[in-house]
């Protein structure tokens, strides 16, 4: 193939767990094609960001260049035409942002199957290495992203029975993958081999479209503590504001600016 999906040591480790090698080329078929369309929608949605950004930063820079009277004293001056411009380029970057968050969920399969198969890379890498050490870091890293990738599984809104079975199924296979990270950051070199089948064959579970499956395979780890004994109260609404917090920071201008013009007008500074 002119491009490749996944390296020749990743393909020589898949292929013992795939039906056949062709097999393997079938999916990688799939998800290139995958990859083509959400590269296109990641690359549109940092442009309509970074367009968003320009007329932004024009108003608000011409906001304060306005507002800087002549013996360097400070007079918020909102001139139409930089107020719209500022909240015209908050709409546009917004916008990017959200379509920039939609992609990870508009192809998950291709997402989640190339996280795993970086797993069996950093899985690798790190047997052999002390607990706790960098590479072991590396990849439960890995897993915790591939574990939120597989959020692209589950419904936005689950109504309707089939959509509650659907966000249980992709919740559970989230917990399972998060399960493997204890012992990728503790395990034997024995467990981190274990871990990189389980990547290997899980990928190729996704790759054929069969998710659901990847919570039934067999770990064969010892028992240690689950993902959910490590989840805080408050956790759920903590990642939702790290999602909204990059569409939260062109307002900050707008609160900072409107806090000083309040005092000004309480108080009489400035």
């Amino acid at each position: 193939m002119a491009k490749q999906l996944i390296t020749d040591d990743q393909r020589k480790f898949l292929v013992k767990f795939a039906d056949s090698e062709e097999s393997l080329d079938l999916i990688e078929e799939k998800l290139l094609s995958l990859r083509r369309s959400f590269s296109i929608q990641r690359g549109l949605a940092l442009t309509v960001a970074s367009i968003g950004a320009v007329p932004l930063l024009i108003g608000y820079f011409r906001i304060l260049l306005t507002s800087i009277a002549e013996d360097g004293s400070l007079h918020l001056h909102f001139a139409p035409i930089n107020v719209f411009l500022f909240f015209v380029g908050i709409i546009i970057y917004a916008s990017g942002f959200i379509l920039l968050a939609s992609t990870n969920r508009r192809y998950p399969t291709y997402v989640v199957f190339d996280s795993l198969v970086k797993c069996i890379t950093k899985a690798k890498n790190a047997k052999g290495s002390q607990v706790m050490s960098d590479e072991r870091k590396a990849l439960s890293n890995r897993l915790i992203s591939c574990s939120g990738a597989m959020r692209g599984y589950s419904p936005r809104v689950p109504v309707g029975l089939s959509n509650r079975i659907k966000a249980r199924e992709a919740r559970l296979m989230r917990l399972f993958v998060r399960n493997l990270v204890y012992p990728a950051l503790v395990g034997t070199d024995e467990e981190l081999s274990k871990i990189k089948e389980i990547a290997a064959k899980a990928a190729l579970k996704v790759g054929v479209g069969n998710w659901i499956a990847v919570r039934t395979l067999h770990t064969d780890t010892k028992d240690y503590p689950t993902a959910e004994s490590f989840q805080r109260w408050g956790s759920g609404v903590w990642n939702s504001m790290q999602r909204l917090l990059p569409l939260a920071l062109p307002l900050i201008p707008v609160i900072i600016g409107g806090l000083i013009k309040y005092h000004a007008d309480v108080f009489g500074w400035l």
